[in-house]
């Protein structure tokens, strides 16, 4: 992009984010060094849209098998601890956190919901059972939707 935007001489603003960070730059060529012209820092993490829509190397599906186990178990748990300490001031923040999304939020209370009986009831059949539920949702049930959405031999414009 950045290349055909020097040569047809068009001015091109390139901008980017990763977690808290942005960067932007405005490139107009023969004026301002072209975006190539840069070599960008090593990053310190992985972008979020690489972990999800693009992973290309064995570090990013560990990192977001990671981030993953994270929001499945530590992130309920501490929600789960938390809601026991001030139940009030948990939903109160809950709401808050995730008004506009109630499908983010049915999905962090059937997290702890599972969670919480799951370790109430001292069962380990249960805990074995929620492990082969996330398993075969995650490799199994939304690959099968993805091929639903998109057969193989479907072509995309």
């Amino acid at each position: 992009m950045d290349n055909q935007c020097v040569w047809f001489e068009k001015p091109l603003f390139e901008s980017g984010t990763l977690g808290t960070k942005c960067h932007s730059q405005t490139i107009l060529p023969h004026h301002t060094i072209s975006y190539s012209d840069i070599v960008d820092p090593p990053e310190e993490s992985i972008p979020l849209c690489t972990l999800k829509n693009f992973p290309y190397q064995i570090e990013h599906t560990i990192q977001w098998a990671r981030d993953y186990f994270e929001g499945v178990f530590t992130e309920a748990s501490c929600d789960l601890a938390k809601f026991f300490e001030d139940r009030q001031a948990f939903l109160s923040d809950l709401g808050q956190k995730f008004k506009k999304n109630n499908s983010q939020l049915r999905s962090r209370l059937e997290s702890m919901n599972k969670l919480y009986w799951g370790n109430a009831q001292k069962n380990y059949q249960l805990c074995v059972e929620y492990a082969i539920h996330i398993f075969q949702d995650v490799f199994n049930y939304q690959i099968q939707q993805l091929l639903l959405l998109f057969p193989a031999d479907s072509i995309s414009e």
